[in-house]
Formats: structure tokens, C-alpha cells, sequence
């Protein structure tokens, strides 16, 4: 049997490791518009939004645009769709600001 991962699961670790790692993890919902990311992360002095989705999960046209909205005013969407990715980026950032180029949401187009 072949085990899938779930967003779910993926979007619970990380938010597990922010706040053992000192942060607040807000779940994001914008009234107005479709496409906002799941999550809104605010740690070590900085914010940026996390979209999840699973391995074989595509983006809507709609949270691209949205993530491209928000990288215009120089706010960071970082794309997580699997445990690995998620593990990799949470030791990125360690104890202090990050900047992990490979992971943002508008490179991954």
C-alpha cells in the first residue's frame, strides 16, 4: 500500500516546529479574495506566508497571483509540499532570519 501524504499533516509538523521554535502561526484567510496562503508565520522578528500543498499538489492560478500581490510589496510566500522540504527549510532557519531562495512561491512557477 502506497502511504500519500497529507497537506494537513505536512501544515501541522511545520506549525509545530515554529512554535517550539518561539513563533506564532496564524491560519490565513482573506474575505475579499481567493488564493491567500494557508498561513501567515511571524518569528525572529520577521513574517512571511507558507502555501502548502502535497507532493503532487498543483497552485491555482489564483494563489500564484495572489503570492505575486504580496511579493510586490516585498512579502515573502514560500511554497512547502513535503515533509523533506518542510524539515529542510525549519533547519534553515535555525535561530535567526532566513532567506531561502530555493523555496520561494514565485521561483517554483
Amino acid at each position: 500500500m502506497i502511504m500519500l501524504t497529507l497537506e494537513k499533516e505536512i501544515e501541522r509538523k511545520f506549525c509545530e516546529v515554529i512554535k517550539d521554535k518561539g513563533g506564532f502561526v496564524v491560519k490565513f484567510t482573506d474575505p475579499a479574495r481567493r488564493g491567500a496562503p494557508d498561513r501567515l508565520v511571524l518569528i525572529f522578528g520577521v513574517c512571511f506566508f507558507v502555501e502548502f500543498k502535497t507532493p503532487r499538489g498543483k497552485l491555482a492560478k489564483h494563489q500564484i497571483e495572489y503570492a505575486k500581490k504580496l511579493n510586490e510589496q516585498e512579502i515573502k510566500v514560500f511554497l512547502i509540499d513535503s515533509h523533506e522540504k518542510s524539515d529542510r527549510f525549519l533547519s534553515a532557519l535555525g535561530t535567526g532570519p532566513i532567506d531561502p531562495i530555493c523555496f520561494l512561491l514565485n521561483t517554483v512557477e
